[in-house]
């Protein structure tokens, strides 16, 4: 039986600024990571564009992050960026013996958009495939 209960998301302020945080982040690291263009300005992206209304604004300087495969939110509109020190040129056993894989906590501590606190949460992590926030936790695959 289907229900008829419509669901709204972001219905706030604050929702609202972390939707278009999202959206700028995951921007960024698709031009960062997909494109090679680390240490260009965002408009300098190319082969990017956005609907009618939006913009591409740079949320963490391109030189903070190294190698981002993907990112997840928590509750509180921190973004946890999984990431390598370096290219994925190892083999399994190397990988396990040193892995080079990390997560890195951005957040935005006064509001306007951009991630001014930037830290290792997690070091070691041999190739993190996904992660995602259940309950208040983190859970690495």
């Amino acid at each position: 039986m289907r229900s008829n209960k419509s669901y709204k998301f972001f219905t706030n302020d604050r929702s609202a600024m972390i939707q278009k945080t999202v959206l700028r982040v995951s921007l960024f690291i698709a031009g960062t990571f997909f494109m090679g263009s680390i240490g260009k300005a965002p408009d300098e992206v190319s082969g990017l564009s956005v609907p009618e209304g939006f913009t591409i604004e740079s949320a963490i300087a391109s030189d903070s992050i190294s190698y981002p495969m993907f990112a997840s939110f928590d509750g509180k509109g921190r973004l946890f960026v999984f990431e390598s020190t370096e290219p994925n040129i190892m083999g399994t056993v190397k990988m396990l013996a040193n892995p080079s894989y990390h997560i890195r906590l951005l957040e935005d501590v006064d509001g306007d958009g951009k991630f001014e606190k930037n830290q290792i949460f997690a070091r070691n992590i041999p190739f993190p495939k996904g992660g995602v926030f259940y309950q208040g936790s983190l859970y690495v695959t």
